[in-house]
């Protein structure tokens, strides 16, 4: 074998968050050229692990406008979670879809 050979995965898609700390999260993101509409749960844990402590969940909303799925993460109060976390998107009895690390900026306004 030369080089690298190719790998045919079915791990998550890596998309980090980010939001200044205590502020209200409503995130919006688009799947091109997909049809990922359907169900979704989206968790924010302390570590990559479902075994680890669940600080919150994330309100997801997944529409499906040809030829485009648009997806809104909301959460509405961020206070519980730091910065460190990990989250994923699960779709109801299917994959998970989009995972990676939750970046909490400092909030530096009184």
């Amino acid at each position: 074998m030369r080089g690298v050979d190719p790998v045919l995965t079915q791990e998550s898609a890596r998309l980090d968050l980010q939001w200044v700390a205590f502020d209200p999260v409503d995130l919006e993101f688009w799947v091109k050229d997909c049809d990922w509409s359907g169900t979704y749960k989206a968790q924010v844990r302390a570590a990559p692990s479902r075994k680890s402590h669940l600080l919150d969940e994330l309100t997801v909303v997944a529409t499906y406008s040809a030829p485009d799925t648009k997806f809104t993460l909301k959460l509405a109060d961020s206070s519980s979670i730091p910065n460190g976390g990990y989250w994923d998107l699960q779709e109801a009895g299917g994959p998970t879809r989009l995972g990676g690390r939750v970046i909490v900026s400092a909030d530096v306004t009184t």
